[in-house]
């Protein structure tokens, strides 16, 4: 994986078989960067009114309701692993994400944290997260918790728990907090057991966010 995929999270993805235009393509990938809509019609010198209606005729042929069910389908292998090589050496590999917009609510992004794929979250689990984390800019809360989409709706499966309030810019904060499922995941699929991170209320700037600890445990551990 290049430094640049690293970064965002993600990397590149060709989707041949879902007869993409080649400008449809170019949004997609975007996308997956956390680009926000305004900003890749600057960047491709397009109407943001086009990129809008690209970016709905995106999302139906994908399958998907939305860009966060649309980052958590296509990241998702991206994402379990660069979270496995962090749960080796997470100082040394530093895991940079890059929310994606949900204009005008807030900014969020759902990918797999779990190193073992046979992971069910099942109501009543209790999880504790470690973590050690900066952002490049102000933020209200940052919050996580978990999500399933896999049936094609956005499901939550655990109430959001925050990270830390009153973010400031460029400030490292550290600590762990315990996250309690409260509804069981459809299946052991990937989209179906996803940890959600994200900011609310919307903020000025898209941020980025920088764990040097990332660290999910789960008390009761179970595989199904």
């Amino acid at each position: 994986m290049s430094d640049t995929a690293v970064k965002n999270g993600i990397e590149k993805t060709q989707l041949s078989g879902a007869q993409l235009t080649p400008r449809e393509q170019e949004i997609f990938n975007l996308l997956l960067e956390g680009v926000p809509p305004k900003e890749i019609a600057n960047r491709i010198n397009i109407t943001y009114n086009a990129v809008d209606k690209r970016r709905t005729k995106l999302y139906r042929k994908l399958g998907v309701k939305g860009i966060n069910e649309l980052l958590a389908r296509y990241t998702v292998q991206q994402n379990f692993d660069l979270i496995k090589s962090l749960s080796l050496a997470s100082t040394e590999k530093p895991f940079i994400i890059t929310l994606a917009d949900n204009a005008p609510v807030n900014f969020s992004l759902d990918f797999y944290p779990f190193v073992n794929k046979n992971i069910r979250i099942t109501a009543g689990d209790t999880f504790t997260f470690y973590y050690t984390f900066t952002s490049n800019t102000d933020l209200g809360v940052l919050f996580i918790s978990f999500s399933d989409i896999s049936q094609g709706d956005y499901k939550h499966l655990a109430p959001y728990v925050h990270l830390k309030g009153d973010v400031k810019a460029n400030t490292e904060y550290s600590g762990q907090v315990t996250i309690i499922a409260g509804n069981t995941a459809s299946n052991t699929d990937s989209n179906a057991n996803l940890v959600n991170i994200g900011t609310y209320p919307y903020a000025v700037k898209q941020p980025t966010i920088t764990f040097t600890e990332f660290k999910l445990e789960q008390a009761n551990l179970r595989n199904n």
